[in-house]
């Protein structure tokens, strides 16, 4: 069996029985700079995944300006495991490269809004370890102020 079955598997097991929580993290979101350094998203200790299993499903993110005006695209990589702190690489990469592009937007056009990337499967993560994020900017210049990582966590037996 492969390990991507055997994640599917255990998966779609806890969701067919109603079994999973979702949870975004940190709850009020985090800033990481463009500044090619790892960033930790999720404490090893104080995580949702520091004592029950934990999959990554995605991550979310906004803005300092709140508003796209000019072409922006960034690429996204995430990772767990190693030392705690900022700046410190991840044992193991699961998200390399991730693309998010978006054109410009006139405010008379109304509210703009960035959606939730959502890896195509949940990825299980070992017991109590720390997620660290890293982004570059490919094109255009909006900061990122709030970032996020959506994690799935087992609820019951």
């Amino acid at each position: 069996m492969t390990i991507k079955s055997e994640v599917d598997q255990t998966f779609f097991a806890l969701v067919e029985t109603g079994n999973i929580r979702y949870a975004s993290w940190p709850v009020a979101g985090i800033a990481i700079a463009d500044d090619a350094a790892w960033d930790e998203i999720v404490v090893a200790a104080a995580g949702p995944g520091a004592t029950v299993p934990a999959w990554l499903c995605g991550f979310s993110f906004g803005v300092a300006t709140g508003l796209i005006v000019a072409e922006i695209g960034y690429e996204f990589r995430i990772g767990h495991g190693g030392a705690a702190g900022d700046g410190i690489a991840p044992t193991t990469e699961i998200v390399t490269n991730w693309a998010v592009n978006f054109s410009a937007v006139a405010a008379a056009l109304g509210p703009f809004t960035i959606p939730t990337q959502v890896l195509p499967y949940p990825v299980r993560m070992p017991l109590g370890v720390s997620v660290k994020a890293m982004y570059t900017t490919l094109v255009g210049a909006a900061a990122i102020t709030r970032f996020r990582v959506i994690l799935a966590t087992a609820i019951g037996g």
